[in-house]
């Protein structure tokens, strides 16, 4: 397989070119004066909308002359430049753009838990910084970055990146674009195995972020309780002085410098869980606005890249923790209006990591109410050839949950495995059992792949 080429952080045309102005790449948020670069997306290709962007006031516009039109040529007035990439020009300019800026900017990576963590890192931080610039969603991509460095102002404080790979040699050219000055690699796993192709290699390639680090004199945050990176720290950790990495861990017997655990006083209500967290001149209980041990690991997290990287005090960390907003369709817990049954809103995506992880919340969340337990899984996409196996190895994480419903043809090879789960293609088929059981008011999960569109399950509940 071919491996992306590092790009190199110096653009072809700079943003004093410019005219000191940022370059837009949707035709639709073009004004008077901007420059228009015409980049070709997975969905549109920018090279369509040209011009659009010229009749909103574009001055400017880069493009790939063989992308252009048949027979375009620039209007008068209007300057062409010719670019043989516009994509790598764009992120150039945002590394351009990024380099003015001598502020903590931290890089959220992992396969699991990256935007749930990059969310609490920003909410954390709020306790003391009043202008935070964060990802947006999980727009995290070779667009998305650099869309997002290009929201840095002149009153950002903090800047909290989240980074995402999906092609080998990605993070090599991620990190030299964003140039953070903390890292945190939260939890590997299976991703993006359609290019990636094995679990090894996903974790090498999120651990170039470390490297990246480690060469650079930059500050990490190390899980110890993910396999890849405990490895990875065994080899590298006398590279590090003590002020530039941390170690964190739900595990006290490892000796991590941020150890947590769950107070003798932690509520029994299901949608609310305090979390003690200890760490160098720390000891600090804060209540985690998501449920699940998972989550109780991603707030860890963001208290050590907080507490130690960024020098917050526990009043900061809880006084930012109040400003975390609810994320669409990550681990939302409501209550439906009719029955007042729980369901567990977590469909804006799936892996193998997260499943089990869901199905443990589920699990634990109708233990401690007294409530039966449904699952709604869908399917788990982008997970290359062995994309079966992994849904068939779901069968030994799905002990003691009595209502199973499987939706998608990847969930059919989990199904066989089940006698008791119930497949359908049909949500409304889906929905119509799950209605039978509202009245004993359960706790019901909703998770799958962003692909699988498994929030659409929830108006057919109410028909």
């Amino acid at each position: 397989m071919a491996q992306l080429q590092p790009q190199s952080p110096q653009p072809p045309i700079s943003l004093t070119h410019l005219g000191g102005r940022l370059p837009v790449q949707d035709s639709r948020k073009v004004t008077p004066g901007d420059t228009f670069i015409a980049i070709t997306g997975e969905i549109t290709d920018g090279h369509q909308y040209i011009d659009a962007a010229i009749q909103k006031g574009a001055v400017r516009v880069i493009a790939e002359p063989g992308k252009l039109p048949q027979n375009w040529t620039a209007p008068q007035g209007v300057e062409f430049v010719a670019n043989a990439d516009s994509l790598k020009t764009y992120r150039a300019l945002a590394h351009e753009h990024r380099s003015r800026f001598k502020i903590p900017v931290i890089a959220v990576v992992g396969a699991v838990g990256k935007t749930t963590t990059k969310e609490l890192i920003a909410a954390l931080s709020r306790g003391r910084y009043a202008h935070v610039h964060k990802t947006e969603g999980s727009q995290n991509g070779f667009l998305g970055i650099p869309m997002t460095l290009f929201g840095l102002s002149a009153e950002t404080q903090v800047a909290v990146i989240e980074i995402g790979i999906d092609d080998i040699g990605a993070m090599v050219d991620h990190m030299r674009v964003v140039n953070p000055t903390h890292v945190i690699c939260t939890l590997n796993g299976p991703e993006h195995l359609h290019q990636l192709k094995t679990v090894d290699i996903a974790a090498e390639e999120e651990l170039k972020a470390f490297d990246f680090a480690r060469d650079n004199g930059r500050f990490i945050a190390v899980n110890l309780n993910d396999s890849y990176t405990r490895a990875w720290w065994s080899i590298h950790h006398d590279q590090f002085p003590a002020l530039r990495a941390v170690t964190y861990s739900s595990e006290v017997t490892d000796y991590a410098t941020y150890t947590r655990f769950y107070p003798a006083s932690d509520s029994s209500h299901v949608q609310t869980q305090t979390l003690q967290i200890h760490g160098p001149g720390l000891d600090v209980v804060l209540t985690c606005p998501l449920m699940g041990d998972h989550h109780a690991q991603n707030l860890l997290a963001a208290v050590a890249v907080t507490h130690a990287g960024l020098g917050l005090s526990a009043e900061e960390m809880a006084r930012g923790l109040i400003t975390y907003q609810e994320q669409f369709g990550r681990n939302a817990i409501k209550t439906h209006d009719a029955t007042g049954a729980i369901l567990i809103h977590d469909y804006y995506n799936a892996n193998p990591t997260s499943m089990r992880a869901g199905l443990d919340l589920l699990r634990g969340e109708a233990k401690k109410s007294g409530r039966p337990a449904i699952a709604v899984l869908g399917d788990m996409l982008e997970l290359g050839d062995d994309e079966i196996h992994y849904h068939e190895e779901l069968a030994d994480a799905i002990d003691g949950i009595p209502h199973i419903y499987l939706y998608g043809p990847r969930m059919r090879a989990l199904a066989a495995r089940l006698k008791s789960a119930l497949h359908s293609d049909d949500l409304k088929n889906i929905a119509d059992h799950i209605k039978r059981h509202l009245p004993q008011k359960p706790v019901v999960l909703i998770k799958g792949s962003r692909g699988m569109r498994l929030e659409t399950l929830l108006p057919l509940l109410d028909q």
